[in-house]
């Protein structure tokens, strides 16, 4: 709240949150934005009712959604192509504890422990796909990130 207050945003200013999976500490607090439409890995849905399906075009071609698994069953992730980059909101695929050393070469980053993932074998490959795919990364947890 203080970052949007600072950047002059008011919570009736939101109009898209976009849910990366649904751990709470990732989708607990989506019903604060009265006018936003929550967009998850397959669907966007306004006031908590479904109102449409999405083939992960929704946003059309310079962002796209990217349903994959590992960290949880629904994961997701945003690659938004920009003029200078592409950038990948990953939501938990990367994260890092508070006090962990945030890794630097692809190997640590790809095999860095998560110890909630569903399938770590699928997690590597997402990591793997992405940082194979994107310039710059915004971890779910932990600094953003270029992808070596």
């Amino acid at each position: 709240m203080q970052k949007l207050h600072e950047r002059n945003i008011n919570l009736n200013d939101i109009n898209y949150v976009f849910i990366t999976h649904s751990h709470l500490d990732h989708s607990l607090l989506v019903g604060i934005f009265p006018n936003a439409i929550i967009v998850t890995g397959s669907q966007w849905l306004k006031n908590g009712t479904e109102i449409h399906n999405h083939d992960g075009s929704y946003f059309g071609n310079d962002i796209r959604i990217v349903k994959t698994s590992g960290h949880s069953q629904s994961d997701s992730y945003l690659l938004i192509n920009t003029n200078e980059r592409k950038v990948c909101v990953a939501g938990d695929l990367f994260w890092w504890d508070i006090n962990d050393t945030q890794e630097t070469t692809n190997i640590e980053i790809i095999n860095h422990p998560d110890r909630f993932a569903l399938d770590s074998t699928l997690l590597k490959k997402a990591r793997t796909l992405i940082l194979n795919t994107v310039d710059y990364i915004v971890p779910g947890h932990g600094k953003p990130f270029i992808a070596a």
